[in-house]
């Protein structure tokens, strides 16, 4: 066996071991600095490949909360059309320590009509808690009716969670969407709306990492995108 030239390995090491024939052999082995090399640079791709393994966390957490806010305003519309009556879904923001997030409620008129005082209203299941993310203005073109940027929504109760910011949409028996809160025969809807979501970065918003729910106001039907 011939072995390379020492000259060429400026940090291994020659040894001698004796082979299966009883007979030493001279070896090239790795020194403890190769190895150390080789360490550190598994150490450093490490640490380069976590930012990109965190963005991909991101992404599908703003993804499953697209989904969820969109499973939610298909609830509103479906009841709303199935029963022949007015359906909100309501936005809040949730502030508490560990638990950060956008809530959704979903309740429905008991008498038919787009009153929105308490006692005319039912709750449609429990509220939901959308963890880690924030509505942003979704940056949309088209004009749409941006949801986080509503103030003149219906505010409601369900249960202990409190729908207070302002920010819903109004589906009424045909199936149809508005901002408008109590609409009349002759609002009509809104044509297009939008929810942007992102996810929270510590306690900012990381609108690099955008999702957007978008509503066509003449059927209620949700969709989404992905920014």
């Amino acid at each position: 066996m011939i072995l390379p030239s020492s000259n060429f390995y400026p940090f291994t090491q020659r040894r001698k071991v004796r082979g299966p024939d009883g007979k030493m052999k001279q070896v090239v082995a790795f020194s403890l600095i190769e190895l150390l090399v080789v360490v550190a640079v598994i150490a450093v791709l490490a640490s380069l490949s976590v930012p990109a393994f965190n963005s991909i966390g991101r992404a599908r957490g703003v993804s499953d909360a697209a989904e969820q806010v969109a499973a939610a305003i298909e609830l509103a519309r479906s009841e709303a059309m199935a029963r022949r009556t007015y359906a909100w879904i309501g936005f809040s923001a949730r502030t508490d320590v560990g638990n950060d997030g956008v809530q959704i409620g979903v309740v429905c008129s008991a008498d038919g009509t787009s009153s929105g005082i308490a006692a005319n209203l039912r709750p449609l299941g429990r509220a939901v808690l959308v963890e880690s993310v924030t509505l942003v203005d979704s940056g949309k073109e088209g004009n749409p009716s941006e949801i986080a940027l509503q103030t003149d929504g219906l505010n409601f109760t369900i249960g202990a969670s409190s729908f207070n910011a302002g920010k819903s949409i109004t589906f009424t028996p045909d199936g149809e969407a508005t901002t408008t809160a109590a609409p009349s025969a002759s609002d009509g809807f809104d044509p297009l709306l939008a929810i942007g979501l992102a996810p929270l970065k510590g306690d900012l918003p990381d609108t690099n990492n955008r999702a957007t729910v978008v509503i066509d106001g003449s059927t209620g039907i949700p969709r989404i995108i992905r920014q």
